[in-house]
C-alpha cells in the first residue's frame, strides 16, 4: 500500500488496542498521538479527527503545525516555542 495507506492501518490496529485495553481493564487509556495527520487523505483525516473527538479519555495529539491539525478536532490546543508551553488563542 501507499504510505498514507500503510499510516491509516497502523492508526486503525491503536485505536482496537486502546479499545480492547479499555475492555480488558475498565479504564480509558490515554491516548498519544503525535503527526498522526500526516499523509492521510483529506477524508481518513476528518475521520480520524472525529474519532479523536469522539474519545472519551485523555488525547494528547501532536503536530509540527498548527494548520495540520483538521478543524474538526475541537479540543484546546496549546505551542511550545523555545522551551514554554503557552495556550493558544481559540
Amino acid at each position: 500500500g501507499s504510505t498514507g495507506q500503510q499510516r491509516a492501518a497502523s492508526i486503525a490496529l491503536r485505536l482496537v488496542e486502546l479499545e480492547t485495553l479499555a475492555a480488558s481493564t475498565g479504564e480509558r487509556p490515554a491516548l498519544v498521538v503525535d503527526d498522526v495527520f500526516a499523509e492521510l487523505d483529506s477524508d481518513r483525516r476528518d475521520r480520524l479527527a472525529s474519532r479523536l473527538a469522539d474519545h472519551s479519555g485523555q488525547r494528547i495529539v501532536t503536530a509540527p503545525r498548527a494548520e495540520d491539525l483538521p478543524s474538526r478536532l475541537d479540543l484546546p490546543r496549546w505551542a511550545m516555542r523555545d522551551g514554554a508551553v503557552t495556550p493558544m488563542a481559540a
